[in-house]
């Protein structure tokens, strides 16, 4: 199944894609672009008054949801795969400004979720609370479940800002401003730029009450930086004259 979806319209419902495989393609001045296939540009979906944008259920068989050309921008949470059986590629993309206890961007739990990040944008989201490290772009929990970042991709100025002072001078806070990975979820990453103003791509600028500004990786989970050029089967990622970029990062406990 696939839906085109046209910018000429209003698009602040939550959408909940249930043990399905779909393709949402949006950038479609109208109608009759999206006839013709002719993207032009991203189509917004969000402002929503509750809950997250988009969630993803489902395990009963491998479903493939391909997310194309799409801004998920002012939700209550971005994406939730919540114990989903699921291939997420999210392509030409952007999650901006949404807020949640944990993953404001995106949020994987359990489940056996792959998520490939593919010239996508994780940008100025928040996550408030405190859980295995709370992630403002992206939080993934689950030993079954990775994350793939290349291209000209990003995860920008995040933040996890929970702060709670537990007795006077001991104070905790939100863990992985850019990103959270813990209980055995997989990190690899091969997108980085020039460092200069207004380059997305890598991770820069996440912040983080807690440990990890910009990244926060426990309980057997692993992140990996690629920053070379790797083609396996005619199939290339990463670059040999962009390496990774993981820059201005800031965390209040290290």
């Amino acid at each position: 199944t696939e839906i085109r979806v046209a910018m000429n319209d209003t698009y602040d419902t939550n959408l909940v894609i249930d043990d399905k495989s779909i393709i949402i393609k949006g950038g479609y001045a109208d109608c009759a672009a999206a006839i013709a296939d002719d993207q032009t540009s991203n189509t917004n979906i969000g402002n929503v008054v509750s809950g997250r944008i988009i969630t993803i259920i489902g395990k009963s068989q491998r479903n493939t949801v391909v997310l194309d050309s799409l801004t998920l921008i002012n939700g209550k949470g971005g994406i939730f795969a919540d114990d989903a059986n699921l291939q997420l590629h999210l392509f030409n993309s952007i999650i901006a400004n949404n807020i949640a206890s944990i993953g404001g961007g995106i949020r994987v739990s359990g489940g056996d979720t792959d998520i490939e990040l593919e010239n996508t944008i994780i940008i100025t989201n928040e996550s408030t609370g405190l859980s295995d490290g709370s992630g403002g772009g992206i939080y993934c929990n689950g030993v079954n479940s990775s994350v793939l970042m290349h291209g000209d991709s990003g995860i920008y100025a995040n933040k996890a800002t929970y702060t709670q002072e537990l007795t006077p001078g001991l104070v905790i806070g939100g863990a992985g401003g850019g990103a959270s990975f813990s209980n055995g979820c997989s990190f690899l990453n091969y997108s980085g730029g020039t460092g200069g103003f207004l380059d997305f791509r890598g991770i820069i600028n996440n912040t983080a009450t807690g440990f990890g500004g910009g990244l926060f990786v426990e309980s057997g989970s692993e992140a990996i930086f690629f920053g070379h050029e790797l083609c396996l089967d005619d199939e290339c990622l990463g670059t040999n004259s962009e390496p990774v970029s993981f820059i201005g990062n800031i965390s209040g406990f290290g």
